[in-house]
Formats: structure tokens, sequence, C-alpha cells
């Protein structure tokens, strides 16, 4: 009778050692699962957002470029505008003894380089469809035409000498009146013309990217609530699965008591 006793107290020890240790290994088997599975969600979305991320700091880029010619563009033009206008006012009179064709030219000097600047520009940040529409390769051309023009009327009006005299300046305002004046006028205002088109170009590539980064800005944040989600449907999960296994099992060691 008392052995009988002593082997079922035993019997049922062993089974409540047997039931802690089981409980401790398929706990920690869930909490490892668990975190396999958050860590494999977290590393998944993270790849996701680290490239939106990424493609946010190429627009940043892009658009620091953008706004540099959104304002030099308009400040280029602002200025051969206000030039112009000066000229308008002192013209016949000894405040500025120059002739038109000469102060036009010497305003359309300063247009090759800078518009040249912004088209190469144009051709590294925008896109395809935008370049096509504003023809951007074929402005290329014309001022590539306007930048040779500029040139080879330097070296006509150009001497050695680093100084400019009465001399020289007679010489240059005969050499203008000498030449097809309407040529200037028409290079100044094609470039004047070009440097507003290039700043619409970048206005317009500007809007596109306001509108790309708010849908960057859109997917980081459902890709980070979606990854929260998951992860949390991902444990509950895990412990629904490790709750029924319990209770399967604290009926079989009851019925193995029972026994």
């Amino acid at each position: 009778m008392i052995k009988s006793i002593l082997f079922k107290n035993l019997l049922l020890t062993t089974i409540k050692n047997k039931k802690r240790l089981r409980f401790v290994a398929e706990f920690s088997i869930f909490l490892i699962i668990a975190a396999l599975i958050s860590s494999a969600i977290s590393i998944y979305f993270e790849s996701r957002i680290s490239k939106y991320t990424n493609q946010l700091s190429i627009y940043e880029f892009e658009e620091l470029k953008v706004q540099e010619w959104l304002k030099d563009s308009a400040e280029q033009n602002l200025d051969n505008r206000d030039n112009k206008f000066s000229y308008m006012l002192t013209s016949g009179t000894d405040i500025l003894p120059i002739s038109k064709a000469r102060y036009y030219f010497r305003l359309l000097g300063w247009y090759p380089v800078t518009v040249d600047l912004a088209l190469q520009d144009a051709l590294l940040v925008g896109n395809d469809k935008l370049r096509e529409k504003y023809e951007i390769k074929k402005k290329i051309k014309v001022n590539e035409g306007i930048y040779e023009y500029v040139r080879q009327t330097n070296q006509k009006i150009e001497d050695d000498d680093e100084f400019t005299n009465e001399k020289d300046i007679e010489f240059e305002e005969n050499y203008f009146v000498s030449i097809d004046k309407k040529e200037i006028f028409n290079k100044l205002d094609q470039s004047e013309r070009m440097m507003m088109e290039v700043g619409l170009y970048f206005q317009e590539y500007n809007n596109i990217i306001d509108d790309k980064k708010i849908q960057l800005y859109k997917k980081i944040e459902d890709d980070t609530k979606l990854s929260t989600r998951l992860i949390l449907f991902a444990f509950l999960l895990q412990l629904i699965i490790f709750i029924i296994v319990q209770v399967f099992e604290l009926r079989e060691l009851r019925w193995e008591g029972a026994l």
C-alpha cells in the first residue's frame, strides 16, 4: 500500500516536472519564433523604407539645383530688362553715350554661358518628357550659335591692349553701326526667351518633385504602420497557437495522471 502511494506520488512529481520543463521549452521556442518573425518583418520593411529615403535624398538634392535656377533665371532676365529700361531712359543723352547695338551686344554677352550652364543642368535634372516638351537639346544648339556669334564679334572689336581708350570706343561704335543690328536684338531676345523657358522647365519639374516627395512620405508612413501591425498580428497568432497547444497538453497530462 505504502509502495503504491509512494510510486503514485513519484509519478505525479515526475509528470509535474515534465510539464514544467515542456512549458519552459515550448515558451522559449515561442519567444524565439516570435523574435525571428518580428526581425524578418522589420528587415523587409526597413529595406523598403531605406529605398524610399534614398530616393527622397536624390529629390532633395535635385530640388536644391532646381531652386537655384529658378532664382538665377528670374534674376538674369530681370537684370536684362532693367538694363534695357535704363538705356531707354538715358539714350540720346550725355549720361550714356553708347549706341543701342553696342549696348545690347554687351547685354547679350552675359547670356550664352549662363544659359549653357542651365541647359546642361536640365540634362541632368528632370525627365525626358519635360526635356522634349521644352526642346532642351534644340536650345543647346541655338545657344551654341549665339555663343559663337558673341565670340567672333569680340575677336573683331577687341585688341591686345588691356585698357580701353577713346580710340577703342570709337572703333567699337563704328563697327556696330556698320553691322546688322537686328541680329543682335534678335539674339538677345532669343537668349532672354530661352532663359525664361528654362526657368519654366525647372518650375514644372519642381512641382513634380513636390508631388513625388509627398507620395514617398506617404509610403514611408504606410509601411511603418503596416510593419507594426504585422509584428503585432504575428505575435498574437503565435500566442494563440501556444495557448491552444498548452490546453491540449494539459488535457493529455491530466489523462495520464488519471491513469
